[in-house]
């Protein structure tokens, strides 16, 4: 509108389309819903309990030459395999290492992986086009620091992998049906504490039209997201259009320099 057009589609509101085909009861155990991991041990300095470190943000760029590299990095660690990985989950995979790394957990530390996904061309029927509202499920997997740090990057692929294909209309469904038989929601409601060590949240806005987003000025020149909390990344595209990216990271400060060192040693 701010450009001078007419609407031609109106926008659909109707969320009683999401309760379509919900069981009565969840068929699996959505570990998305389970509390978040913590540090096995646990700082006991109360100053420092009551002082955390500060938190930085920083915006990487990978080129395409970059990513392919990681890409064949990733096939010469496991040898051939059938799955053909996204740059998505080749990268998340990455990330996910030299965050383990750089934060210097231990072996048998847990860290949880939270990955938003678009549910719209999952449900089945998919949602109408003109649907007005968020359809965000979280893709969540866990695995010890140990093997996330050691394993061939192409397994750490392969779990991002299954977990996302785990992520279909049944299991959205399931998920729906969870969250109607609470008696109170909001107890499950995200917040930044999610993501902080050890855990971490990758968000990926690759095929988002950010830089369509023309309101009668031109397009847009640089976009990122804003807020700033240990363990939130967001892997973003460049306004170049060439397939290159970017990413954002935010880390606690005393970390921010060794994920960088690791992230661009591939």
């Amino acid at each position: 509108m701010t450009g001078g057009f007419s609407i031609s589609n109106l926008p659909f509101i109707d969320r009683t389309i999401l309760a379509v085909g919900v069981p009565t009861s969840p068929k699996f155990h959505h570990i998305e819903f389970d509390p978040a991991y913590s540090i096995n041990a646990p700082t006991q300095n109360p100053k420092l309990q009551s002082n955390p470190e500060p938190v930085s943000s920083s915006i990487l760029n990978l080129s395409v030459d970059q990513i392919n590299i990681l890409k064949a990095k990733s096939n010469k660690d496991h040898g051939p395999t059938t799955i053909k990985f996204t740059r998505f989950e080749i990268l998340a995979a990455h990330i996910w290492r030299c965050l383990c790394k750089a934060r210097g957990l231990s072996n048998d530390q847990v860290s949880k992986l939270y990955i938003p996904i678009n549910g719209r061309s999952k449900f089945n029927p998919p949602l109408p086009s003109r649907y007005i509202g968020n359809m965000i499920f979280i893709c969540t997997l866990n695995a010890f620091s140990g093997d996330i740090q050691l394993e061939p990057l192409n397994i750490t692929a392969e779990r991002i992998h299954n977990a996302l294909t785990r992520m279909d209309d049944e299991y959205m469904k399931s998920a729906l049906a969870y969250l109607k038989q609470q008696p109170d929601v909001t107890v499950l409601k995200r917040d930044s504490q999610m993501f902080k060590c050890p855990n971490l949240n990758i968000s990926n806005l690759l095929h988002m039209p950010i830089y369509d987003a023309d309101f009668g000025w031109g397009r847009p020149i640089f976009f990122r997201p804003v807020t700033v909390s240990d363990g939130l990344t967001y892997i973003l595209p460049t306004p170049s259009n060439d397939g290159s990216l970017y990413l954002l990271i935010n880390l606690e400060t005393p970390h921010i320099q060794l994920f960088k060192k690791l992230f661009y040693e591939i």
